[in-house]
């Protein structure tokens, strides 16, 4: 009997002697304050007008009389009076820039003159009919006002009939009537093609109902309760050009395009048009960036139900994981659990919280023994350094962000596919790519900033028929 009791004594010593435990010190409970700032986005906004729309209308300025010359003694006295109407459309090309103008104009003249022959003064005042083209050429570009401005310069003539005579040796002065013709409409038809470009393209009005209308907080219509604001900062400019026949013009509008869950975002005041920068590239990559909250009694809840009660085996030893607390030392993730078999105790890790854009999931990277719970039990129990606790651990935290954040962005793409914003105007766009610019750890939660990536712009919609 002596003999049982000394052998049973002798297993639990052994079995106690086994299972040892440990007095570890926790990580310092600390967070970081950050503020998280969506990254910058990009919204396009092509003007692109058909030169042959811009023709009609100029066509629509200048019509009927253009110009008239009512009196004998102007113009140094010239001695004449004359009628210009235009005599059809007004035709032009375009290189680069520059647009090159034609237009067909129908003169009626009236012409006096005196002729001396043989002691004998002629006088008499007749009248001729002339067609002509006048030719001028305008460069187009902008200035930081976001106004168009034009310069446009003759670029000589061409008579199509011309009102010749020649009256006992006289003859009508075609080169006086056509530089009076070049030098009197040059005025009006510059005014003419300034006010026909300006009101074909006007890029300041479009851009500041761009600038205002995106500005407010705009409801999807979806599942979730989901809210978009854009918070302009900046704008740039390509010059304008000309393409395969098009006056072509490209600007785009820099700010934050944030999307806010379960939250009504504040309206915003702002509405002043900024500055507008000349650059020599814009693209219309943008972000939508959407703030979520990952509560740690949320993460220890999906990690419990993989680890909770998990026994890992390592040789002739176990750990069983009896209990998990998360928190946030500075920058990483605490990973506190409650341990017992070989080692009885609790165990700190710590590893940086990361993203994974396959299935959108926070996981852990570099898991680790804290340094402190290393320090402590690598004398005793040095068998635990295999690696096989930290990968079982780091391989059951795949934590979801956010509530599924797929069908948010499916939600989100079919949104802007078009969203029409009245006045003529729509916002055009697809999402393409899935990213987190940041992972933060609060004192309550982790906040991880998905940025959904694509392409937006602002496009003019055909006229409704």
């Amino acid at each position: 009997m002596f003999t049982r009791i000394l052998f049973t004594i002798s297993i639990l010593t052994a079995i106690l002697a086994g299972c040892k435990t440990v007095q570890t010190t926790a990580p310092t409970e600390s967070y970081v304050n950050e503020t998280i700032k969506a990254p910058l986005s990009n919204i396009a906004i092509p003007f692109d007008l058909g030169i042959a729309e811009l023709e009609q209308a100029v066509n629509r300025e200048l019509v009927g009389l253009l110009y008239a010359d009512t009196s004998y003694t102007d113009n140094n006295n010239d001695n004449l009076k004359m009628q210009v109407f235009k005599s059809g459309n007004m035709n032009l090309r375009l290189t680069g820039n520059e647009l090159a103008w034609e237009l067909p104009l129908r003169l009626d003249i009236n012409y006096g003159f005196n002729i001396k022959k043989l002691g004998m003064t002629f006088s008499d005042y007749r009248d001729y009919k002339g067609e002509i083209i006048l030719k001028y050429r305008t460069k187009i570009n902008i200035n930081e006002d976001w106004r168009l401005r034009t310069t446009t310069t003759t670029d000589g003539y061409t008579w199509v009939k011309s009102p010749t005579i020649s009256i006992a040796g006289f003859d009508l002065p075609i080169t006086v009537i056509a530089n009076i013709l070049l030098k009197s409409n040059s005025k009006t038809l510059e005014k003419s093609i300034d006010e026909a470009v300006a009101s074909s393209i006007d890029m300041k009005k479009y851009a500041q109902m761009v600038v205002e209308m995106t500005q407010k907080a705009i409801k999807i219509p979806a599942d979730y309760n989901l809210w978009v604001q854009f918070t302009p900062e900046t704008v740039s400019s390509l010059p304008i050009a000309g393409a395969n026949g098009r006056l072509v013009y490209k600007a785009a509008i820099a700010g934050r395009l944030n999307c806010y869950m379960d939250s009504v975002p504040l309206p915003q005041t702002n509405t002043a048009l900024p500055i507008l920068k000349i650059t020599d590239k814009i693209d219309n990559d943008f972000n939508v960036n959407l703030l979520t909250n990952l509560p740690y009694p949320s993460i220890e809840r999906i990690t419990k139900q993989i680890l909770k009660d998990t026994t890992i085996v390592m040789g002739n030893r176990k750990i069983k994981i009896n209990d998990i607390r998360i928190y946030g030392s500075n920058k990483k993730m605490v990973i506190e659990t409650d341990v017992s078999g070989s080692i009885r105790g609790k165990l700190y890790f710590t590893g940086i919280p990361t993203f994974n854009p396959t299935d959108t999931s926070l996981r852990i990277k570099d898991l680790q023994f804290d340094i402190k719970t290393r320090n402590i039990v690598i004398g005793s129990a040095s068998w635990l350094f295999n690696g096989k606790i930290e990968q079982a651990i780091q391989s059951s935290m795949i934590i979801p962000i956010g509530n599924n954040i797929r069908t948010i962005e499916t939600q989100l793409n079919n949104y802007i596919r078009e969203v029409d914003l009245g006045h003529g105007f729509a916002i055009q766009g697809n999402l393409s790519k899935i990213t987190v610019s940041d992972i933060i750890l609060t004192n309550q939660s982790v906040k991880a900033n998905v940025v959904f990536g694509g392409n937006l712009k602002a496009a003019l919609l055909p006229p409704k028929q």
